[in-house]
């Protein structure tokens, strides 16, 4: 039983949502401001090539480069940052499960990942209460602010991976939020 998952899907969720929400309100204002730079680029590129400052195979590259520009910028309409993100927050989550030993069972992406810290976590959880409830009643004390030193860098562990992981899909969304304005401004040279 992962207790951490709920948290960390709901944030996917609202993350994903987001980005949906950013992507379809600002493709289409931004579609125009790339079309509109795109003709003024081209009318640049014509003025250059009237002149003689710029050769024809040179502006045949720079508009070739900004259609595939273009293109892929319009091919972002369909949901695709969305599938970006969501694939990038599996892939981050289970290789990392994967280095630290796998997670639950059929659970994969960020789930397998918190999965896996908490069986860790869980691990010494187990170790810390079978050492505090070990020993007669006069070793209780001693078994009791041992087994708290012993926890207390595995909760603080755990709150600072709790907050990496929260940074990481933070991260992750900014620079999918950001994607539709790089991929459209990357066309010009």
């Amino acid at each position: 039983m992962c207790n951490t998952c709920a948290i960390f899907d709901a944030y996917q969720e609202h993350a994903s949502a987001s980005l949906d929400t950013l992507v379809s309100a600002v493709q289409g204002p931004f579609q125009v401001i790339v079309v509109a730079l795109a003709g003024g680029w081209a009318i640049w590129i014509g003025i250059q090539i009237f002149v003689g400052t710029l050769d024809l195979a040179t502006a045949l590259k720079q508009i070739f480069f900004l259609v595939l520009g273009f293109g892929v910028f319009l091919g972002m309409q369909g949901g695709l940052i969305g599938e970006v993100f969501d694939a990038s927050v599996n892939v981050m989550g289970g290789l990392s499960a994967e280095i630290m030993g796998g997670g639950g069972e059929g659970v994969s992406g960020l789930k397998a990942l918190l999965q896996s810290v908490e069986d860790g976590i869980g691990g010494v959880f187990h170790i810390v209460s079978t050492i505090m409830s070990s020993g007669s009643w006069t070793q209780q004390i001693v078994n009791t602010v041992y087994g708290v030193a012993l926890l207390i860098p595995y909760v603080i562990l755990l709150v600072l991976f709790l907050a990496h992981a929260a940074v990481s899909l933070f991260r992750l969304t900014l620079i999918c939020g950001m994607s539709p304005f790089l991929v459209g401004l990357a066309a010009f040279p």
